[in-house]
């Protein structure tokens, strides 16, 4: 996992240690976790901060991201649901 700000690691980071991890590594996907699909975090910052990632870490292999977590209310108002049963 990584933080676009704040906490540790960095997004830059957490890419190059993958990568440094795994010499076989041939793709790289994003899993956005913020509950609004359509927040500028998700639809600006988030492609941004990959972009200057790639570029500055010379990154040859693809990063694709997802939808946001948020994206998927159905799946989401279920597990509250299931918390709240639960509690």
């Amino acid at each position: 996992g990584a933080h676009m700000e704040i906490a540790q690691p960095s997004v830059p980071e957490a890419l190059q240690s993958m990568l440094q991890e795994d010499s076989d590594l041939d793709e790289i996907i994003c899993h956005p976790f913020f509950l609004s699909p359509d927040g500028r975090h998700a639809s600006t910052d988030i492609p941004e901060i990959i972009e200057s990632a790639q570029a500055d870490l010379s990154i040859e292999i693809p990063i694709s991201t997802t939808k946001p977590v948020g994206a998927e209310v159905g799946i989401l108002l279920q597990a509250v649901h299931k918390t709240v049963k639960q509690s």
